[in-house]
């Protein structure tokens, strides 16, 4: 346990680590740059393609190309170098437009607030916890979800499969937001039944 707590270890740790990458930094930074430019895993140029040239000019940019809706601009625009954008807010703000994004964004931020503000209420002990490590995950949820569709899956992509990954954070989220329903109803005075 005490491997966990020095400050001391840890900053030896962290220093023969980045000597080591230092060491080789010219192999570390060829391999994942030459790996990215040579392949077909340049994700800004997807994104760019997919916001500003098809939902921009060939599809509604207030409601989007529909559920599934630019892939198929993307195959006719761009025939032989249609790509997912393995993106979910990219997907919404193409397949949704500006609405269907507003009000995922109002979603995600009315959720992290949720969990922000009882953070503190929760009883300590097992819920505090809970409610601290789903929050902690959520926030690395909305970071995963410009990296990929695992918060979303899309079928095109993913595929029916991908909802297995997926039901675990929903899961979860819905548990820390039935956190504050378990806490208000605990508060609330018990009504006599005469």
């Amino acid at each position: 346990m005490t491997f966990f707590r020095s400050r001391k270890l840890f900053f030896v740790l962290l220093i023969v680590g980045a000597a080591i990458v230092f060491a080789r930094a010219d192999y570390y930074f060829g391999y994942v740059w030459n790996d990215a430019i040579a392949s077909d895993s340049n994700r800004f140029e997807i994104w760019r393609i997919i916001i500003f040239d098809l939902t921009l000019t060939k599809t509604n940019i207030i409601f989007g190309a529909g559920p599934a809706g630019y892939l198929p601009f993307y195959q006719f625009y761009y025939p032989g170098a249609a790509w997912v954008s393995h993106n979910n807010y990219i997907d919404i703000i193409a397949e949704m437009g500006l609405v269907g994004i507003s009000v995922f964004l109002w979603l995600l931020y009315s959720v992290f607030r949720t969990g922000w503000e009882q953070r503190e209420q929760m009883p300590s002990g097992f819920l505090r916890g809970f409610n601290y490590g789903v929050l902690g995950g959520f926030v690395g949820t909305l970071f995963a979800m410009g990296l990929g569709d695992w918060y979303i899956p899309f079928v095109y992509n993913i595929g029916i499969p991908g909802f297995d990954f997926a039901v675990h954070g929903w899961l979860l989220t819905g548990a820390m937001l039935a956190l504050s329903y378990m806490k208000q109803s605990a508060a609330a005075p018990a009504h006599d039944s005469k």
